[in-house]
């Protein structure tokens, strides 16, 4: 049984992830799907549909269990402390119907350490996670290294697993033509629009650039207040669109000559193995696991979540040559497929799932 959220209800990486996991299980396995859908509007606040949610859940295990045998459960780990208290109910909950079942957890975060330093309580519950979990997903070494020195190595075995894409390109045009046009001024922004994606940030510095330089953001809106201060910034060389899907986004990223992602907080994005992949350069801070992506020399990663660092990390991108464009072009393609490809990435996930 796979239990968490999945597109297209669900919009953004872990759901995405989820997807891809699942569609590559459904090659070798008969998954039973128990999808759960939190609405973007409640996203980071207590509401009463999160508890019904959660019921609805446990009803759900419930009746699948009377239905199904299952080898396996496999389910994301909430990084907040109501997410860690909920994934431990429902992991004992599917326990208590399915006792010889083997669970496998996976954690998407790239801040977990601070999750467990938060409080005490969060240590105690992803503690009691562990315990019930036959195997953890997690997406870094360090965070392997952290869970194995805070919680010890005999409770479970934990793999590495980095993300991948969708939609993997197979022919790739040649990137002398894709760049014969190219003006360097063009910036896209996909993500759904919440604050701690640095939005704000990011608009508020195009807006000090001017007009010399093309800002299209694509996204979900899941506060109104949010959405007037967003609208607030929709110019001539701003544009405010709402979400993007499959072979468009691809396309958008492509004819865009570097896609930004300013956030405060991520583990490995999922956006920018989708612009790896095509060969489209990025410019991001410097959170979660991002920098580990790349390769050592990539200079497009910021430190600090300022207007001015990211306005100068834009035209550092935007003064190199049409030349150095395509070596770096080449070398994120290469670095793609040599460490997140889907065949890569199969290949892992049944080795976690083999008995």
């Amino acid at each position: 049984m796979f239990s968490g959220e999945l597109p297209p209800k669900s919009v953004h990486g872990v759901a995405i992830s989820n997807e891809i996991n699942v569609k590559f299980l459904l090659d070798k396995y008969q998954v039973v799907i128990d999808e759960e859908y939190l609405d973007l509007r409640f996203h980071q606040t207590l509401h009463s549909s999160k508890f019904q949610n959660f019921v609805g859940r446990l009803k759900r295990i419930i009746s699948l269990s009377f239905k199904n045998k299952f080898d396996f459960f496999y389910i994301v780990f909430s990084v907040s402390t109501a997410g860690a208290i909920k994934t431990f109910l429902i992991i004992l909950f599917f326990k208590s119907f399915n006792y010889s079942s083997r669970c496998i957890v996976h954690v998407h975060r790239g801040d977990l350490d601070i999750f467990v330093k938060r409080s005490y309580l969060n240590r105690f519950f992803l503690y009691f996670v562990i315990k019930l979990t036959h195997r953890l997903i997690v997406l870094s070494e360090q965070t392997k290294e952290f869970i194995e020195f805070q919680f010890g190595t005999s409770s479970c075995s934990i793999f590495v697993l980095p993300n991948t894409v969708n939609i993997e390109p197979i022919v790739h045009e040649s990137l002398e033509e894709q760049n014969r046009t190219n003006s360097l001024k063009k910036f896209v922004f996909i993500s759904n629009y919440i604050e701690e994606k640095g939005i704000l940030l990011l608009l508020e510095t195009f807006k000090q650039l001017g007009a010399r330089f093309q800002l299209h953001c694509y996204g979900n809106f899941s506060d109104l207040n949010l959405k007037s201060k967003i609208m607030a910034y929709n110019s001539d060389y701003i544009t405010i669109n709402g979400p993007i899907f499959n072979e468009d986004k691809f396309l958008v990223i492509k004819e865009s000559d570097a896609l930004i992602l300013p956030s405060f907080n991520e583990g490995k994005p999922i956006v920018l193995l989708e612009a790896m992949s095509i060969g489209t350069p990025f410019i991001s801070s410097n959170v979660g696991y991002i920098k580990e992506m790349v390769f050592d020399d990539y200079p497009f990663i910021y430190d600090n979540h300022t207007v001015a660092c990211l306005k100068e990390m834009i035209i550092k991108f935007s003064l190199i040559s049409k030349v150095d464009k395509i070596y770096l072009q080449d070398n994120l393609r290469e670095h793609y497929f040599e460490h997140y490809s889907n065949e890569k990435h199969k290949s892992k996930l049944f080795q976690i799932f083999s008995n």
